[in-house]
């Protein structure tokens, strides 16, 4: 299975993008001890849950073929899911904190 680690320093926990639909369902299976009822038509997906072996929060997304507007989508919801969990407003600071963090992740999910 394939998957690269996004950095989501400062925030606390670990994500992982899957590179293919094949792969986020092993993933999120291995990760989270459950089996993932992905419709079928749906080109992106964003889960997170406690990982079994430590504790810690574990992030785990797919866009279909990492097509930009799907990414783009999916990190959108990484981030929320990250900022609700740490207690940031998406809009405050005039949502410099979200727009930097998109930045930050897309850069990386590009190489």
């Amino acid at each position: 299975m394939k998957l690269k680690e996004l950095s989501i320093t400062p925030y606390p926990g670990r994500a992982f993008l899957a590179k293919s639909r094949k792969d986020f369902l092993k993933a999120y299976s291995a990760l989270f001890n459950q089996k993932c009822d992905l419709e079928d038509g749906t080109d992106g997906y964003c889960a997170y849950g406690q990982h079994s072996k430590d504790g810690s929060v574990i992030y785990l997304l797919w866009a279909q073929g990492m097509k930009t507007p799907i990414l783009a989508h999916e990190l959108s919801h990484l981030i929320f899911m990250i900022f609700e969990r740490v207690g940031i407003a998406p809009l405050s600071s005039g949502g410099e904190p979200f727009c930097y963090m998109m930045t930050h992740l897309l850069r990386q999910a590009g190489k």
